[in-house]
This record gives structure tokens, C-alpha cells and sequence, in this order.
């Protein structure tokens, strides 16, 4: 999951995980627009409760334009 700014709209994809596996999430890239420069927040939620997935990590963001 990913917004733009701190009250921004959220933007994510649904990705299964599996116990023990290493893996990237989302599988394929997950593309923003932003209209100018902000902040952006990720996380890892789960979007239906809106709950924190506790003990997950997020270890590298990869942030590039796309044009």
C-alpha cells in the first residue's frame, strides 16, 4: 500500500504471502501518479480492517519516475 502525502488516497495491490517465504510485494510493480512532489507513506495493512500486519517488515522502497 502506498499514498501520496499524509491524507492522501491510498493505492495498493492484493498479494497472498506464504509463512517462511521470502518474496516482493506486490509480485509486479505498482505505479503512483503524483502531480508534484509530496511524501509518500507505505505500508503493509490489511485494507478490509484497516490493521496494522504485525510482524512484517518493509526493507527497501524503490521510488523512480515512470516517463
Amino acid at each position: 500500500m502506498a499514498k501520496v502525502g499524509r491524507a492522501g488516497k491510498y493505492i495498493y495491490k492484493a498479494t497472498k504471502i506464504s509463512p517462511g517465504c521470502d518474496m516482493s510485494i506486490p509480485s509486479d510493480s505498482l505505479e503512483i501518479d503524483v502531480a508534484k512532489p509530496s511524501d509518500l507513506h507505505f505500508g503493509l495493512y490489511e485494507v478490509w480492517s484497516g490493521k496494522w500486519k504485525g510482524g512484517l517488515q518493509i526493507l527497501r522502497a524503490v521510488v523512480s519516475p515512470t516517463t
